[in-house]
């Protein structure tokens, strides 16, 4: 462990080395980066810590969290001052964490995604990323009145979310070589859960709702979430019992929270991406499913 190679060696009476993580990104991004510091600490016992502003964000969403705040006035000009090192590869986190890289303060820039460090503590991660009960009410009134709405068997339905990222995120995806997934891939994922499950309902969340009321008039099975919020979104998403993921991290949590059955598009880039077939596999994602996309 990292803090048996610097004993008596403290900061502010924390053990050295301690990291942290800049608060980068919305949402997804803030719980990608608080589940890869989570991880970092529970696997190298190193002294780990979050930002006020991801506490800011993630507290009100997710109560139970359990890495405490920075210490008070705490600032990256203090950090660098005492020899912090900013961490943009995370093979060189992994590193730090180990105690490699001495008794330091490290913060991890970008937005880590390090799922093949983070599924080993899937079912922690679980508990430390339950929603606010005001989020679950909210979702499970929303699935409720779907039921309702929708004259389903209320007794066995089957929910199935689905994220589909748009916005600007064509352009990021032509820098790593891919692409948006396509209508083939959408109904495709949607006919394997109509001839494997009874009574099923797609709830689509996006940041496009007029791309999904496009694209899904003729599918009476498919509803669009509500899109008050990212987080009552998101809840929807993970109160469901199977995924359909695109891109981002966004409909990754979903999907990741929601367990069940997840597709993905089997979709090739030519460089890497954290949430591609290749880094699926590598992290051992072993409910994500790949679908074609060709």
């Amino acid at each position: 462990m990292a803090w048996e190679k610097f004993p008596g060696r403290l900061w502010r009476g924390l053990q050295l080395p301690v990291m942290t993580v800049w608060p980068a990104g919305r949402l997804g991004n803030l719980m990608s980066e608080y589940a890869t510091l989570y991880a970092l600490g529970k696997t190298y016992g190193i002294t780990v810590r979050i930002h006020p502003r991801m506490y800011t964000v993630l507290r009100r969403r997710f109560p139970h969290l359990s890495i405490p705040l920075l210490p008070g006035n705490t600032s990256l000009d203090e950090w660098e001052a005492v020899g912090g090192v900013s961490l943009t590869n995370y093979a060189d986190a992994e590193a730090a964490a180990a105690g490699l890289l001495g008794p330091n303060l490290f913060i991890m820039n970008g937005t880590p995604h390090e799922s093949q460090l983070f599924h080993a503590f899937r079912k922690d991660l679980l508990r430390e990323l339950t929603f606010s009960d005001s989020i679950t009410n909210k979702a499970q009134a929303f699935l409720s009145s779907v039921v309702k709405e929708r004259t389903i068997n209320a007794s066995n339905p089957t929910f199935v979310g689905f994220h589909i990222r748009r916005g600007d995120y064509n352009d990021w995806l032509m820098v790593i070589g891919g692409r948006m997934p396509s209508e083939r891939y959408y109904r495709r994922a949607l006919n394997h859960f109509r001839l494997n499950y009874h009574n099923v309902v797609f709830i689509v969340a996006s940041d496009d709702r007029q791309h999904i009321n496009h694209t899904f008039a003729g599918h009476p099975d498919v509803v669009l979430a509500p899109g008050r919020s990212a987080e009552e979104d998101l809840g929807i998403l993970a109160a469901c019992n199977h995924s359909i993921m695109t891109v981002g991290t966004f409909g990754f949590w979903g999907s990741y929270l929601a367990g069940g059955e997840v597709l993905f598009p089997n979709t090739t880039y030519s460089k890497r991406y954290k949430m591609g077939p290749e880094w699926i596999r590598y992290s051992k994602l072993d409910f994500f499913t790949p679908v074609n996309d060709d």
